[in-house]
């Protein structure tokens, strides 16, 4: 391996997950990619994204999202050819003009996640549930092709 002095280290940029390939051979590919600047007047600049996990069982694809302060009527979850797409909008809160800020984190605005569903899974079966600022998409994986036993006239 190459030994690399500070100056070359600071001008690379850190992948956590390079080392990791199985991340990237993994069902779902997400086709959003968050730049984390933690600095606040550029982070005005970048989309708002909520977090998700996703689960894989015998039967289904799990992805559960937090949606902290989202209505489920401002949420919109759509399938097309193999692409599940979250849309949906977090409306900022009007504070007091009186009240001085010391701190703000939280994000508002509107984001939009993909995510390439695997080939078994079941478009049509698609199910979603929103509680407790939790959103939970199920999609059921479709059930594997069987031999067809052809009958031979004679």
């Amino acid at each position: 391996m190459e030994r690399r002095t500070d100056a070359t280290r600071a001008i690379l940029r850190h992948d956590p997950l390079a080392e990791f390939d199985a991340f990237r051979a993994w069902p779902f590919k997400t086709r959003h990619r968050f730049a984390g600047n933690t600095n606040r007047a550029a982070a005005a600049d970048l989309p708002w994204s909520p977090r998700v996990d996703v689960h894989e069982s015998d039967e289904t694809y799990s992805l559960v999202i937090e949606v902290p302060g989202i209505e489920p009527d401002d949420i919109t979850v759509e399938s097309h050819e193999f692409v599940l797409t979250v849309k949906g909008e977090k409306k900022e809160e009007v504070a007091n003009k009186d009240d001085r800020h010391h701190k703000l984190e939280r994000r508002f605005g509107a984001f939009s996640r993909s995510f390439k569903l695997p080939k078994d899974a079941d478009e049509d079966s698609i199910r979603a549930t929103h509680k407790n600022g939790v959103l939970t998409i199920e999609v059921a994986k479709a059930p594997a092709a069987q031999p067809k036993v052809v009958a031979i006239d004679s």
